[in-house]
């Protein structure tokens, strides 16, 4: 599903835990709360959303932020996560600045 997100930030991370082996990278997107939970929850949460592997943190660098892109999302049993992000050259995003 096609869907735009405000990322507020980026973080990756790669190396093993007590054995186990991580490595992914996390945008922190800024959503709105549900409209159904307005009696209790307005405004906006911030969400940390994984987005492949360590090497995806790369594509973000030099970037000002919020940045707001056009991505592809995916619903699972564990909420949502971004298959692609519909970046904007790098030139073009620092003269919008």
């Amino acid at each position: 599903m096609k869907t735009q997100l405000n990322i507020l930030g980026v973080r990756k991370f790669k190396d093993t835990v007590e054995g186990t082996e991580y490595d992914f990278t996390k945008l922190v997107v800024s959503m709105p709360f549900p409209s159904k939970n307005k009696d209790t929850q307005i405004g906006s949460d911030t969400q940390h959303l994984n987005y492949g592997d360590s090497k995806n943190f790369d594509l973000f660098a030099g970037r000002k932020f919020p940045l707001i892109v056009a991505a592809e999302v995916e619903f699972n049993s564990k909420g949502m996560d971004i298959i692609e992000v519909d970046l904007p050259p790098l030139a073009t995003q620092q003269k919008a600045a």
